[in-house]
């Protein structure tokens, strides 16, 4: 019954609200921080966001020039390593949002818990502009990559890249491979402007091939319950040793992020609109480091180590002591990623549980 919903739904979009009108007064310690962590973005992405007068995007990003990046579609092996036997299962079998705890090393590591396993969260894809990494984005189908609109504004399609199944940026010898691929479409909202409406698809050229550190997460659906206290979001940070690690964030209801977020965010109501939603730092910490474009992930009840994707990563709004995370509310626009998908005839079953 729940595809058979959803079928009816494609061809269904309720329009989005546009914000009321802004107001700019903001108080002097407020500040707004995205890290694209050693990003190249073109000159037009870091200019000021037209329609409501704050720039969310910094004026200056710290370039770490990486080495070539792999163009070649072919960077793609298909066999499973005879030592995983535990890990011959396709995504087609399993479904979306699966992650592994323990990772896919056969050599379990000690790590910290902010630490992320090879293979923990596979539907992690990184985003590169002219060979620099930009930001993150979730694989929701093999040739669909969600993400946040702010990172693509004034991009060109051709110059991006989408890497899966990355985990050490300094390291080639992961058990499994990485793939790459170039972009075809970009899909923005067309109501996007400042934080609102915040979302897009990347359509690649060539699908990407499922193996145990690619797969796709779910997406919110009628029906299904997560846990809004122990979600997380992955970064790759400049500090670390090329590996990412994760962040545990509790959703906030409405009124409290009305609360927390400064001014610019809000609608002339001192509401925040529809289709954002902020979360605070589980440990109290105030993580400046967040990927542009990553998912908010939350655990599914009644399914161990299963997830949906419930946000898409912002930046940080640091007032005082607020320690608050911006996101896409992925549930608001879930009519909108509908309206897309349709039309490509993408298969439910890769991001509906």
């Amino acid at each position: 019954m729940l595809r058979l919903y959803y079928n009816g739904a494609l061809s269904v979009f309720f329009a989005s609200c546009l914000l009321a009108g802004v107001n700019c007064d903001a108080d002097l310690d407020d500040s707004f921080n995205i890290d694209y962590v050693d990003g190249i973005v073109n000159s037009n992405a870091t200019s000021s966001t037209a329609e409501n007068g704050d720039d969310i995007i910094p004026k200056e990003l710290p370039v770490t020039k990486k080495t070539s990046i792999e163009t070649s579609q072919t960077n793609v092996d298909n066999s499973t390593p005879n030592y995983f036997p535990q890990f011959k299962d396709t995504m087609e079998e399993t479904g979306c949002g699966f992650g592994y705890p323990s990772g896919l090393s056969m050599y379990a590591e000690v790590i910290n818990a902010s630490d992320v396993q090879f293979g923990e969260f596979s539907w992690t894809v990184k985003i590169h502009y002219d060979e620099g990494f930009i930001g993150t984005g979730t694989l929701i189908a093999p040739d669909i990559v969600l993400t946040a609109a702010s990172l693509l504004r004034g991009l060109k399609r051709e110059n991006l890249m989408i890497r899966a199944g990355e985990w050490d940026i300094g390291s080639v010898t992961e058990a499994f491979p990485h793939q790459d691929r170039s972009v075809k479409l970009i899909i923005s909202h067309e109501k996007f402007y400042g934080v609102v409406n915040n979302i897009a698809l990347l359509v690649v050229q060539m699908k990407f091939l499922f193996q145990p550190n690619i797969r796709t997460l779910c997406l919110p659906s009628p029906g299904t319950i997560f846990d809004y206290s122990t979600c997380k979001t992955t970064a790759w940070r400049p500090a670390t040793n090329g590996r990412p690690q994760q962040t545990l964030f509790q959703i906030q209801p409405s009124h409290k992020c009305d609360q927390r977020l400064p001014r610019p965010y809000l609608r002339q109501n001192y509401t925040l609109d529809e289709s954002v939603m902020c979360a605070i730092d589980a440990n109290l910490q105030n993580s400046a480091i967040l990927n542009s474009g990553a998912s908010l992930f939350c655990p599914m009840l009644g399914t161990m180590n299963r997830y949906t994707q419930a946000g898409i990563v912002i930046g940080n709004v640091n007032r005082s002591e607020s320690k608050t995370g911006l996101f896409v509310n992925l549930t608001h626009l879930m009519p909108w990623i509908f309206k897309q998908l349709g039309p490509r005839q993408t298969d439910l079953k890769y991001y509906l549980p």
